[in-house]
């Protein structure tokens, strides 16, 4: 669960249920008591009351199957998920309760939420100063006298807008607030761009909301973001259809700070890429700093020309949302979960261009970017690095029959992949990572990987671990 949707739950058991649902969902086979309660650092005897508990909790379709031997199992209909379960959950919170509330104007004071909410008003001031230290990642918080937000409008329009977007995964209570979603989505097909018109949407409703209100945003925006003429049109016509819609009209700081989130939303094109990167190579100061960035993923994951060209010309529109967010204490994280990497090479590249980008943030860049900040551009590197990968050669020098060498070369290229050309007569024009061998190699500086003659799967396995 996001991190902002997990803040909400201030009952511990109820975290814990949520979290045994997603590791039982996310797993095919049973997991025993022991296992959960060494992840969720409780209890087994905790975890089996949570499961009692999770069980009356499920749909009559749903179940949990527990066997002593083995675990335990979710078992629900394949075409049901268990976001509207934890749905459930997240409506009955106090903070989820509070949070739309405010938004919907509803100030009142601690102790009338208290009434409202048959709760002691000295637990439920406990329970807002604990979510207060969540809040203060987006530079707002609650005040207690009246409740309320307190912060720059545009932080809390950030904190609302993502609040309603993440919602939309577990329920479709709030997809139908912004009544222009269809209109929306009709203008950007128009214009051919692709945009998150989920998020979009969200950010109208907020915007609307928080104008009806008559929270304005007076803060100017000097952000360095591109829009390119397309995409300029598209959204002079969605502001346009917004204020014909509800009678409204923007001043210039909403304007700006809509245009903002719509270049947020926006899935860069060409066009936009092309002038970001024309951006940065203008821009001397900027420039150095980011080369070295470039230089060093480059030199690091042995890149050509091409690759790195390619990258940096990818990198730059991230790296400018990223600044943005930055610049207004927006957390990325907020906006994003962690993604889970699809095999043991792709941990591995992550990691290392991970600790590139730390290293050159505290070195180059005066420690500007945060941890999160740190994890999503390593993130994009390594999608971008994994999906477009730079081949690796190996040569192949193997002595014994036809059979034995062509089971072994393809094992090998069976746990390698396609990222991998494995030659069996060397070339001398090529430059080869590594050689495979099973018999001795002297006089060489590249790698040698000694291997039996009868195809040892355990060996093959070892080979591809290192290399991959």
């Amino acid at each position: 669960m996001n991190t902002i949707l997990y803040s909400l739950i201030n009952d511990k058991g109820v975290q814990r249920k949520i979290s045994i649902l997603e590791l039982l969902n996310n797993n095919k086979d049973y997991m025993s008591s022991n296992s959960l309660a060494a992840y969720l650092e409780c209890s087994s005897r905790t975890i089996l009351n949570d499961i009692y508990e999770l069980k009356r909790d499920l749909p009559e379709n749903w179940d949990i199957s527990s066997i002593k031997s083995k675990g335990h199992k979710i078992i629900k209909p394949i075409n049901e998920n268990i976001n509207l379960i934890i749905y459930n959950y997240l409506k009955d919170s106090i903070i989820f309760k509070i949070m739309v509330g405010i938004f919907n104007g509803k100030h009142y004071t601690l102790e009338k939420w208290s009434q409202i909410l048959f709760i002691n008003k000295t637990t439920l001031k406990s329970i807002l100063q604990k979510f207060n230290k969540t809040l203060k990642m987006s530079r707002i918080k609650l005040t207690f006298r009246v409740l309320k937000l307190e912060g720059n409008e545009i932080n809390i329009r950030y904190f609302y807008t993502l609040f309603f977007y993440l919602m939309e995964s577990y329920t479709s209570e709030f997809y139908e607030k912004c009544l222009l979603r269809g209109k929306v989505k009709r203008i950007i097909n128009s214009y051919d761009l692709q945009l998150n018109v989920n998020l979009f949407a969200n950010a109208i409703y907020v915007f609307v909301n928080r104008n009806v209100n008559k929270y304005n945003v007076k803060q100017q925006i000097g952000a360095n973001y591109r829009l390119d003429c397309k995409q300029l049109e598209c959204f002079k016509e969605i502001l346009s259809a917004i204020e014909n819609h509800y009678k409204m009209k923007l001043s210039e700081n909403e304007i700006q700070i809509f245009k903002l989130c719509f270049f947020l939303a926006l899935k860069s094109n060409k066009t936009q890429k092309m002038e970001i990167f024309n951006y940065y190579n203008s821009q001397s100061n900027i420039y150095k700093i980011y080369n070295e960035l470039f230089k060093t993923i480059e030199e690091e994951n042995q890149l050509n020309e091409f690759m790195k060209n390619k990258l940096i010309f990818e990198l730059g529109v991230y790296i400018n949302k990223i600044s943005i967010l930055n610049h207004y204490h927006l957390p990325i994280q907020y906006l994003i979960n962690r993604a889970v990497g699809p095999s043991k090479r792709f941990v591995k590249l992550y990691k290392k261009n991970y600790s590139i980008i730390l290293k050159w943030n505290k070195l180059f860049n005066n420690e500007k970017f945060n941890k999160h900040e740190i994890e999503y551009l390593a993130m994009y590197v390594t999608l971008h690095l994994y999906s477009n990968p730079k081949k690796i050669y190996i040569l192949l020098k193997f002595s014994g029959t036809t059979i034995e060498e062509n089971g072994v070369y393809l094992s090998l290229k069976n746990k390698l992949g396609e990222a991998v050309e494995i030659h069996r007569r060397e070339n001398r024009e090529v430059r080869y990572d590594y050689i495979v061998a099973n018999h001795i190699i002297e006089k060489t500086k590249t790698p040698v990987f000694n291997i039996s003659r009868n195809n040892n799967l355990k060996e093959i396995e070892a080979i591809g671990d290192k290399i991959m």
